[in-house]
């Protein structure tokens, strides 16, 4: 835990140790992870952030390069973050001279905790409170859409698909059921900070309010603590900077952004969105059980409905020992390509797990060479998994109980039907109808 003894010096130096260059625990939703020696890319798909740990001079030229030529490749553009307190290897000219140009410079602040005291309860009434609830992230939103710049884009730090009040938190200050100031922030997993990301506060009152945080006991996820989170940190510069400072943090260095520009335009969305207890999940879900008639129990099979344009086969076989995961992930490659193969430009699929997060994601944007994984799995591992497009025309439910795949829709049975029955076998039902011998419900029933 942080004292009131801590110098500068200290702070910067446990902030360069955890912070500089670390791996992302877990990984921002559809983005791909990749470390070059002493820098750490992260591609979003629609953009793409550099950092680094210690640098020497030695081939520095051609680690520029490679950042640069990877994120060009992807036409995504680029962030490379330089402090001022680096080693002297000149970083700031070579990314210069290899066409990156310079971008805003922001303060790191940094302070202990227990350094910061608790603020005041606000004057006019309002209450302070973390929001607990996806469904009232709209809210937020909408909130600070109008707001400036922050140093992390509340759109971008929803996008990163963390758990909301266990790595996330969003903090707002409410009057009369009106949302008056809000923050948001993220504990980095394995180490002792948590990071603001931003704050709108129109009457400059919060800031306060948000360091004083005790994010050690913080928690909408039945009351979990984090005892080792010690530290908050943020990148600030103007009203946001001054307002921080007043609540105590310190100024340890500054940073600079420089940008790479590719040609074109980016990708205007991240390839995999993460949903979950908000408007478009509830949606879907209420949709898919309305028109398949969808009806969840470890005793009832089959679990929908089954479209007339369907096969179903078993895949209880696929738990043995003598196969392994081999077929399981012979199984996915059959279904994504076919969905890839069924896809009609510019649309989404779905992947739905009951009472978990789903996910919305492009297809053409998943699976290749430098992209994100193909989100979830057709194998019902433990629950029920859909794979379905928007107007559930095609797709595929996996019932975990009967240990079944239903494949819907005549364009997608085209694809895969002939691959499935000679990795599965005789399907057991065409249509919801049973096909040859009546067959016992039960993953090992025949």
């Amino acid at each position: 835990m942080g004292s009131r003894t801590e110098s500068i010096e200290d702070l910067l130096a446990l902030h360069d140790t955890q912070l500089r260059g670390r791996l992302p625990v877990p990984w921002p939703v559809g983005s791909v992870v990749e470390d070059d020696g002493p820098v750490v890319r992260i591609h979003y798909g629609t953009h793409a952030s550099i950092e680094h740990r210690p640098l020497s001079v030695e081939g520095l030229d051609a680690l520029i390069a490679r950042q640069r030529d990877a994120c060009d490749a992807r036409g995504e553009p680029a962030e490379w973050k330089v402090y001022a307190h680096d080693s002297p290897v000149g970083l700031p000219q070579r990314l210069l001279a290899a066409g990156f140009i310079t971008g805003r410079e922001r303060a790191v602040l940094v302070a202990p905790i227990q350094q910061i005291s608790a603020a005041d309860p606000l004057s006019d009434g309002a209450v302070v409170t973390e929001v607990s609830d996806h469904r009232d992230l709209q809210d937020v939103a909408k909130f600070v859409a109008a707001a400036g710049p922050q140093p992390i884009a509340f759109t971008e730090f929803l996008a990163d698909g963390r758990s909301l009040g266990w790595e996330d938190y969003v903090v707002v200050a409410t009057q009369d059921g009106r949302i008056r100031a809000a923050a948001w922030a993220a504990h980095l997993a394995h180490t002792n900070f948590v990071a603001i990301g931003g704050i709108v506060d129109p009457e400059g009152r919060f800031a306060d309010h948000l360091c004083g945080w005790d994010w050690r006991c913080s928690s909408s996820i039945g009351g979990f603590g984090k005892p080792d989170v010690g530290y908050v940190v943020a990148e600030a510069d103007g009203e946001l900077q001054s307002a921080l400072e007043t609540a105590g943090m310190r100024v340890i260095t500054t940073v600079t952004a420089y940008h790479w520009l590719p040609e074109g335009a980016p990708a205007r969305t991240r390839p995999i969105r993460r949903l979950f207890d908000d408007p478009e999940h509830d949606a879907l879900w209420a949709r898919f059980s309305a028109e398949f008639e969808f009806r969840p129990s470890t005793a009832t099979s089959p679990g929908i409905t089954e479209p007339a344009a369907s096969v179903t086969w078993p895949v209880g076989a696929l738990d043995s020992v003598s196969t392994g995961h081999d077929d399981v992930e012979r199984l996915q490659r059959i279904i994504s390509a076919g969905l890839l193969a069924c896809n009609k430009p510019g649309e989404v699929l779905y992947w739905l797990d009951w009472q978990h997060a789903g996910y919305r994601f492009d297809p053409g944007r998943v699976g290749g060479a430098g992209q994100p994984d193909w989100p979830g799995s057709a194998y019902p591992d433990g629950d029920y998994y859909i794979y379905a497009t928007p107007d559930f025309r095609l797709g595929t439910f996996g019932h975990p109980w009967e240990s079944t795949l239903c494949v819907f829709g005549d364009q997608l049975l085209s694809e895969v039907e002939q691959e499935l029955t000679t990795l599965l076998g005789t399907p057991i039902r065409r249509g919801g109808r049973p096909v040859g011998a009546a067959r016992t419900f039960g993953p090992d029933a025949r």
